[in-house]
């Protein structure tokens, strides 16, 4: 709120307006005329924008909930890279549409690094069934702990379900994004 005085924020007597107040005012018109909104008006319009916000924040807050229990096969999708589970999700989601460019993208540098030692030999179309066949007996994940390492790296108990089978994934902070650092194996396997 720079520029505002604390005057400015008190009501005035009627007609008595300095710059602030009638540039405010000129914004807050009534949709059916030029006649400033009222208290009231204005009262009705921030609750109802307090209800679209609290709408919002409760639809990401039912979608988190819903990625927390687990993602079916079938609502994969390119989800980002704005949450280790987004990203992971969305690494999987371009293995199984063959993508090899969105996948090697959800890579962290290291692991980039070590596919592309890896796919050195192979041209894309191998890589691309290659990834659909490594995912196609997945019939679902579900996060079932996740921990951070360091303040770029989080550690997730991932169950796979199709194979049945537990994994612990290692995601990264790169910039902004989440990225996948690899497996977490013990050693041996």
């Amino acid at each position: 709120m720079r520029g505002l005085r604390a005057t400015s924020l008190r009501p005035r007597p009627h007609g008595v307006r300095d710059e602030v107040g009638t540039r405010a005012a000129d914004q807050r018109k009534r949709p059916d005329g030029d006649q400033p909104l009222t208290h009231a008006d204005q009262q009705v319009h921030a609750h109802e924008r307090r209800q679209r916000d609290l709408q919002r924040r409760g639809i990401r807050e039912r979608e988190l909930e819903r990625r927390r229990a687990g993602q079916s096969k079938e609502s994969w999708g390119f989800l980002g890279y704005t949450t280790p589970e987004d990203a992971l999700v969305s690494a999987i989601y371009s293995m199984q549409q063959g993508d090899t460019q969105a996948y090697f993208d959800s890579l962290a540098p290291e692991e980039q690094e070590r596919m592309s030692e890896r796919w050195q030999e192979q041209s894309e179309t191998e890589i691309s069934d290659k990834h659909q066949s490594d995912v196609a007996a997945i019939a679902g994940l579900q996060v079932l702990n996740r921990r951070s390492v360091t303040e770029t790296e989080v550690l997730m108990d991932v169950y796979i379900d199709g194979p049945g089978r537990m994994e612990t994934v290692s995601m990264q902070l790169v910039g902004e994004d989440w990225k996948f650092k690899g497996y977490v194996r013990e050693d041996g396997q």
